[in-house]
């Protein structure tokens, strides 16, 4: 086969065999889809045993931009510290991964009911049992001006949905202290006289409104629970309406039948 442009885009069919016969798939199924449960790492390649190994899906996308792919689970920021990392220049794993492969490793029920008991502790219970405020609504009040925050809609990331992130509103009301200009300065048009600034004239800011996606971190528990349950009761009360509209509707047909 020959390539006019190695710029066009080539389409790789999956090869099947049928009765013995091997053909083209005519429907390849991607391997991530929506609601897909991610794999299970297992460290192992059936003879190594290694943290660095990684899963197929990614040894597939690391094939495909000629390595130019970061792994995902790994720091590829982390500074140097051979007191820590004698691996030299190789990124670190995250927390999860090394978690992980740990969990994969325990010898023994001990090492297990240990592992539990370390993941008791790590929890941040106090984040966990804080209460919303009584206004209902995430407020941050400073000396300049009053931040209040809602979450309109939440999106799940890929490739698994595992992260999600949420698209807030915030709106921004300035108190009314008045805000300076910087003075500018007038140049004269004939040489030899001085540079003067204009007086500053005070100016008022109005009320503003930012609306952009944030990840799940940089979110309070609370808030994305009362996200939750107003979804909830919000899908409750559509299924309510649905329900009644149809029994409205089966009476009518009712009554013009009778």
């Amino acid at each position: 086969m020959i390539f006019k442009d190695l710029t066009d885009t080539v389409e790789l069919k999956k090869i099947i065999t049928v009765d013995g016969v091997e053909q083209f798939a005519k429907k390849v199924v991607p391997f991530i889809s929506k609601g897909q449960l991610p794999p299970s790492t297992r460290f192992t390649n059936g003879k190594f045993k290694s943290i660095f190994i990684p899963l197929n899906y990614e040894l597939h996308q690391l094939g495909r931009t000629c390595g130019q792919y970061e792994i995902s689970g790994f720091n590829y920021n982390a500074k140097i510290n051979p007191s820590i990392w004698p691996y030299g220049l190789t990124p670190r794993p995250s927390f999860r991964i090394t978690w992980l492969y740990r969990v994969y490793n325990l010898p023994t029920l001990h090492c297990v009911a240990l592992q539990l008991r370390v993941l008791w502790a790590s929890i941040r219970w106090d984040d966990l049992a804080q209460k919303p405020p009584i206004s209902g609504t995430n407020t941050i009040t400073t000396d300049v001006d009053v931040q209040t925050i809602e979450i309109l809609k939440r999106k799940d990331l890929p490739p698994f949905g595992l992260r999600s992130e949420y698209f807030i509103r915030k709106i921004i009301v300035p108190i009314d202290v008045p805000i300076y200009r910087t003075r500018e300065i007038s140049t004269p048009n004939r040489s030899g006289l001085r540079e003067r600034r204009r007086p500053e004239s005070p100016q008022n800011k109005g009320p503003r409104m930012d609306e952009n996606w944030i990840r799940e971190e940089e979110l309070e528990l609370w808030e994305i629970k009362q996200f939750n349950d107003k979804q909830i009761q919000l899908a409750r009360q559509k299924a309510f309406q649905e329900q009644r509209q149809k029994e409205i509707e089966m009476k009518r047909k009712l009554h013009e039948t009778g």
